[in-house]
C-alpha cells in the first residue's frame, strides 16, 4: 500500500511539474522583445550606430519568440558575414534578452562616390566595407580615385602608407580632409587647415611624419601658408609656399 502511495504521489508531482513547465514555456515573459547591440563607447560612433541599424533589421524575425526558440547559430551566421565587423559577442540572458556586442572595424578613410553621393569605408585590412550615405558616414579622410575599388593591390598600398600617419596631431588622419592616389601607387593628402598639399609618394616612414609635423609646426608659427609640402625624399622636406596675395 505505501508503495502505491509513492508512485501515486510521484506522478502527481510529475504531473504538476510538466503542466507548471507548460505555462512558464507559453508566458510572454520569457518572448523576446527585441535583440539589443552595443558596441565599445571608444568605436567610431557613426560606423557602429550605422551596423546596429542594418544588424536590427536583420534580427527582427527573432522578435516575439520565446527565447529557447531564438537560434543562436543563425544570429552568429548573421555577424560572421558582416564584413564591417572585427569581432562579436553574444549573450543569453533569461528571462527573454538576449544582446549582441560588436567591435568594427576601424576605417583608415573612407572612398568617395561623388555621383552617388556614398562613401565605402576603407579598414585597415584593405578591404572596402558597405556604402554609407555621406550624412551618415564616420569622419574620415575622403579618397579620390574610382580605380581603388576594384583594385585591391592599391588599396593595400594605400593602407600601408595611412597605417603609418597617427590618428591625432598636427600631421594626422583627423588633420587630413582629402586622400589622392594615383594608379601607379603615388599618395598625396590635402590637410583640413588650409589646404596644403603634401606629396607622400608610394611609401611613408616615421621619420617623413616627424619632419613633415616639423614643417608644418614652423608654418604655422611663423603664419607661412604652404602650398605644396613635398616629403618624398628620404632625408629632406621641401616646402613650395604660396605667393603673398
Amino acid at each position: 500500500m505505501k508503495t502505491f502511495a509513492s508512485v501515486f504521489l510521484f506522478f502527481v508531482i510529475a504531473l504538476l511539474v510538466v503542466v507548471n513547465f507548460s505555462s512558464l514555456r507559453d508566458s510572454p515573459a520569457f518572448f523576446v522583445p527585441e535583440i539589443t547591440v552595443v558596441s565599445p563607447s571608444n568605436q567610431n560612433s557613426a560606423m557602429a550606430n550605422k551596423i546596429a541599424k542594418d544588424l536590427k533589421a536583420q534580427f527582427e524575425r527573432f522578435h516575439g519568440l520565446p527565447i529557447w526558440q531564438v537560434s543562436m547559430k543563425e544570429i552568429h551566421a548573421l555577424l560572421q558575414d558582416d564584413p564591417r565587423l572585427e569581432s562579436f559577442q553574444v549573450q543569453r540572458k533569461l528571462p527573454n534578452a538576449i544582446q549582441v556586442s560588436l567591435v568594427p572595424k576601424k576605417p583608415l578613410a573612407a572612398l568617395l562616390d561623388a555621383k552617388k553621393g556614398l562613401v565605402f569605408p576603407l579598414s585597415a585590412d584593405g578591404s572596402l566595407l558597405a556604402a554609407m550615405g555621406l550624412a551618415e558616414a564616420p569622419n574620415l579622410p575622403l579618397i579620390r580615385g574610382r580605380h581603388l575599388s576594384s583594385d585591391e593591390a592599391l588599396r593595400q598600398q594605400l593602407v600601408k602608407v595611412l597605417s603609418v600617419i597617427p590618428s591625432s596631431g598636427l600631421f594626422s588622419r583627423e588633420a587630413i580632409s582629402e586622400v589622392l592616389i594615383d594608379k601607379s601607387g603615388e599618395v598625396s593628402v590635402i590637410m583640413s587647415s588650409d589646404g596644403t598639399k603634401v606629396l607622400l609618394g608610394d611609401r611613408l616612414a616615421e621619420k617623413q611624419v616627424s619632419r613633415i609635423s616639423q614643417v608644418l609646426k614652423y608654418l604655422k608659427s611663423r603664419s607661412i601658408k604652404g602650398r605644396v609640402i613635398d616629403a618624398r625624399f628620404s632625408k629632406k622636406v621641401v616646402v613650395r609656399v604660396r605667393k603673398a596675395s
